[in-house]
């Protein structure tokens, strides 16, 4: 696989030019076609007035181990959180500022399966808007030693957070929140 590869390809329906989510698993957004977002084709996805959390995802299959960017074009208007995700990282989307093109990198350290989206929480506010389109996935570059150490990292962070909170109480086998609180 070479550098900087363009595999947007294996995204089905990137950008939801088929006038519906097919390839994606769809919770409470829906496919428009007018101009109201500086779409690319004729259609995007978006919820007016989301009350709850809003997103589309799909999972690439049988990826090279590698890093990889994604990238689609969003915006957010009065809602609580908006987030483009790949894998287990994420970047938010700035909430009321215009709408533009984000992306967030993700490492497969073998081959496998990567998830992709976008998620919003609104509170069903008067004029609050979510918006999406354009997926698209570049293949950067085959794993580093490097990139091995940031994902254990991370993950030695996640399971460290999980293991205090589960761990502090005040039964027989819990630690006081203190004690948690300095191992953390």
């Amino acid at each position: 696989t070479s550098d900087n590869a363009d595999w947007t390809a294996v995204i089905v329906n990137p950008s939801f030019e088929t006038g519906d989510f097919t390839g994606w698993t769809n919770s409470g957004m829906g496919v428009q076609d007018n101009n109201s977002f500086a779409k690319v084709g004729t259609y995007y996805a978006e919820s007016w007035k989301p009350n709850g959390t809003k997103s589309v995802t799909q999972t690439i299959a049988d990826l090279p181990a590698g890093v990889y960017s994604v990238t689609a074009k969003a915006y957010a208007r009065t809602v609580t959180s908006a987030k483009l995700f790949a894998g287990t990282s994420e970047t938010a989307v700035s909430l009321g500022a215009e709408a533009d093109i984000y992306s967030v990198n993700c490492t497969l350290l073998e081959d496998g399966d990567l998830i992709l989206g976008f998620e919003g929480v609104g509170t069903g506010a008067d004029a609050s808007w979510l918006c999406l389109d354009n997926f698209t996935l570049k293949f950067l570059h085959a794993p580093t030693i490097a990139d091995s150490k940031v994902v254990l990292n991370e993950a030695i962070t996640t399971a460290t957070g999980a293991r205090k909170t589960a761990n502090e109480g005040t039964g027989v086998f819990q630690i006081p929140a203190a004690a948690g609180t300095a191992l953390a």
